[in-house]
């Protein structure tokens, strides 16, 4: 995030300034690509040939040849979250450094499955299926409305449930979950980990990694 502050009377002095500074803005290393860190690629045979990029920081975990489950990778303690470069506000006081979340509340887990449409005839009962997994991994979660949502890469047809949870019992929990299908397949992917403000960083991180695994499944040799 790039931003700019300036009032009204020296808005016009320092908005070309600005401009420039952000057009020349970007990685120094771009040799990881369009995302933000290196990728793992995943296949498998059925339902028919498929593969998908998973961020590394997942630890995998292969199941049967139609899906996988994986399991966020706590960054190091010497890795800070996040780095910053800002001034503050003319006259105004520096605001203290945000303390980083405690390294155990990085909690990600994911779920990935391809599945025949004839396994499940319906929409809805696709949903239910993959809900149903993770109550049985001990997830509570109050609401399983799905909505309807742009596809990403090759699916027809997508909807995204995101619902607070609790996890043994213990609230600060989110599940989001994306049904879709395609090619006479349901695909399946789930996350559960820390909801926003529990740990901002280990959610955006597993938002991330949900939208990399389903916009990056392709299907073929």
């Amino acid at each position: 995030m790039v931003c700019c502050r300036a009032s009204r009377e020296t808005y016009a002095r320092c908005a070309d300034d600005f401009f420039v500074s952000v057009a020349q803005f970007g990685p120094i290393d771009e040799n990881q690509g369009l995302c933000a860190e290196p990728v793992l690629n995943v296949s498998g045979p059925a339902p028919v040939p498929w593969r998908v990029y998973v961020p590394k920081s997942w630890e995998l975990t292969p199941e049967e040849s139609s899906g996988f489950q994986a399991t966020l990778s706590a960054p190091s303690p010497s890795e800070p979250p996040v780095d910053s470069c800002w001034s503050p506000f003319p006259g105004a006081s520096a605001p203290p450094a945000p303390d980083a979340p405690p390294a155990g509340s990085y909690m990600g887990k994911m779920a990935f499955t391809l599945a025949p449409v004839a396994a499940a005839p319906t929409a809805e009962s696709s949903r239910e299926a993959a809900l149903e997994t993770f109550r049985e991994a001990g997830l509570e979660f109050d609401r399983d409305e799905f909505e309807d949502e742009a596809p990403q890469g090759p699916l027809e047809e997508s909807a995204l449930l995101v619902a607070p949870a609790r996890l043994g019992g213990q609230p600060g929990v989110e599940l989001r979950c994306r049904v879709g299908r395609t090619q006479g397949l349901w695909v399946i992917a789930g996350v559960v980990g820390p909801s926003r403000g529990v740990n901002p960083f280990a959610w955006m991180q597993n938002k991330r990694a949900l939208d990399v695994v389903t916009g990056s499944l392709h299907f073929g040799d």
